[in-house]
């Protein structure tokens, strides 16, 4: 009886990240009203579109930066190295030996396989990878967009739907495996320049735009949050022994 409540609660969402993810998937909600109720307009202020291009390249230049120190800026329990490999029994009878050094930032066990991608002999975390390219590919849009002022036109309104759908795809990444991980993180980033984008040209109102980033960073929370909780789940539940494990 008491291991199969110990293991309900790991595998069962915490009320705060529920609570994240039900206030998420309301913010999408709002801003497909938005859209829908909105008309395109001309009505801008001089200085909108370089304020929130600038606010939301800046948003994109701290995901890359979490993309190559993910420990730092997520204070993952990831973060501790052990020196001795890790050996124990499998369920087949032999042997398991991990290097029990980090990999794609994360441990090297075994466990994490569906977490990480590789290149050649080189293993890379599949959410970074996903996020790095998303974000690259999200700046130079905004660049064009915001402050080379490309026009959107009539395309605004659907680039708001396909924003939207890419960045609940980015939501639901721990549904996917591996390269799809990453495709889902890079659909999560530019999803959210779409909605970002398509918003600013329907709305032109800065207190629209301001909303639509603070829900970017919310969602970027929140992903963040459910891939902590996933990690999480993943160590206690594994039976080998490991510095990893949280205290």
């Amino acid at each position: 009886m008491n291991s199969s409540k110990h293991y309900s609660s790991q595998t069962h969402l915490p009320t705060l990240l529920l609570f994240s993810i039900g206030v998420s998937l309301f913010g999408s909600a709002t801003v497909l009203t938005l859209a829908l109720i909105s008309s395109t307009s001309t009505d801008t202020i001089v200085w909108q579109k370089p304020l929130i291009g600038s606010l939301f390249i800046l948003i994109c230049a701290t995901g890359i930066i979490a993309a190559f120190k993910p420990q730092k800026c997520s204070g993952s329990s990831h973060s501790r190295q052990q020196q001795e490999p890790v050996t124990a029994p499998s369920d087949n009878g032999s042997v398991h030996v991990a290097s029990a050094k980090l990999k794609g930032h994360h441990p090297d066990c075994g466990k994490f396989t569906v977490h990480t991608i590789m290149s050649g002999n080189r293993v890379f975390c599949a959410a970074c990878v996903g996020l790095l390219l998303g974000a690259s590919i999200a700046i130079a849009c905004a660049v064009l967009y915001f402050f080379a002022l490309l026009e959107m036109g009539t395309a605004s309104f659907w680039a708001v739907i396909v924003g939207q759908a890419g960045a609940l795809v980015g939501l639901a990444q721990l549904r996917f495996k591996s390269y799809a991980r990453s495709a889902a993180n890079t659909a999560f980033v530019v999803g959210s320049f779409l909605t970002l984008a398509g918003i600013d040209n329907l709305l032109s109102n800065i207190y629209a735009d301001l909303f639509v980033l603070a829900l970017i960073v919310f969602w970027l929370f929140t992903r963040i949050s459910t891939s902590q909780w996933d990690h999480s789940r993943t160590c206690r539940e594994c039976s080998l022994p490991c510095t990893f494990k949280e205290r």
